[in-house]
């Protein structure tokens, strides 16, 4: 039987007449990274919040790392890791000092390999006010990683870094759970971010999951098919416009299209048939499974950004 790192039964937390978090139940397996996924408002960091213990509950119970946080003070802090999106560290201590310090606290050595994986090494020894915002959630990210946690929380932990960063961050992570064999709960807006790292989604929008699953059984269940698309030459587009179910723009000598299909299958056969329709050949063919983007929209109706 695998270990339940957190247990959610039919949690509850309104502020005022806002219900944030909505009978709210959910389990997470040890070893495992796990992504909230919602819009702003959706109450995922509410759910952070609680699932830290820096909330009380209205009702409901959690268990985390098999202990209620209302009750396990610093007993359980010591095993969890966390990355605030809103980084808030000490200013007048440098970079060095602080790891140093956090390494001592929990009893570890002073995490030189991820330091220098994250491109920290050369402002190591600067103050932390003078770091840039995206150095600082570098420096919150090693921060969050020191003493390899056996859970570690993020919200939003890379939504600051550039692309390069990005990807070194989620390389760490992807280490951190497949060495260490812990468990990471990450909230994000990236559906790159989530299709990247996450073992598992969760859609969470109005304080209620509205989808749980892996990257490919949420498309399956949410948004199956295949986009096709392709270029022919302008001169071709009135046979083009003939075609089922075709979406196409005239963009210079070129016509690009794009159709939907079902399977894999049918989208060969609808390829080929087009291909002898227009009696040309077709440029810049690509069949593309559908995105968590389309699986979010579909599931919760609207945008990360609306």
């Amino acid at each position: 039987m695998k270990f339940l790192a957190i247990v959610l039964e039919n949690i509850n937390k309104s502020y005022g007449d806002l219900r944030a978090i909505k009978n709210l139940s959910m389990s997470i397996e040890a070893g495992t990274i796990n992504c909230l996924v919602g819009p702003n408002g959706s109450g995922k960091t509410t759910l952070i919040e609680l699932i830290l213990g820096r909330r009380k509950l209205d009702s409901g119970s959690l268990q985390v790392l098999g202990t209620d946080p209302k009750y396990a003070g610093t007993s359980l802090k010591k095993h969890i890791g966390v990355v605030f999106q809103s980084v808030s560290i000490p200013t007048l201590t440098t970079a060095r000092e602080l790891l140093r310090l956090f390494s001592v606290a929990r009893q570890t050595f002073y995490p030189r390999e991820t330091v220098t994986a994250l491109g920290l090494e050369p402002h190591i020894d600067k103050q932390t006010q003078k770091l840039s915002g995206g150095q600082r959630q570098r420096l919150a990210l090693v921060l969050g990683l020191v003493g390899s946690p056996e859970l570690l929380v993020l919200d939003e932990p890379t939504s600051s870094l550039d692309p390069q960063a990005r990807r070194v961050a989620w390389d760490l992570l992807r280490k951190h759970k497949n060495e260490e064999k812990n468990t990471i709960l990450i909230t994000t807006q990236s559906m790159e971010e989530a299709e990247a790292l996450g073992d598992r989604i969760v859609i969470l929008n109005e304080g209620s999951i509205q989808a749980d699953g892996s990257v490919q059984g949420l498309i399956d269940k949410h948004a199956p098919g295949y986009h096709i698309r392709f270029s022919v030459p302008k001169s071709v587009a009135k046979k083009v416009e003939n075609i089922p179910k075709i979406v196409f723009s005239i963009v210079g000598d070129y016509a690009s299209c794009e159709i939907q299909a079902d399977s894999l299958m049918s989208a060969q056969e609808i390829l080929k048939d087009v291909a002898e329709t227009v009696n040309v050949e077709l440029m810049h063919t690509t069949i593309q499974s559908s995105s968590l983007d389309e699986v979010f929209l579909n599931v919760a109706g609207r945008t990360l950004q609306d």
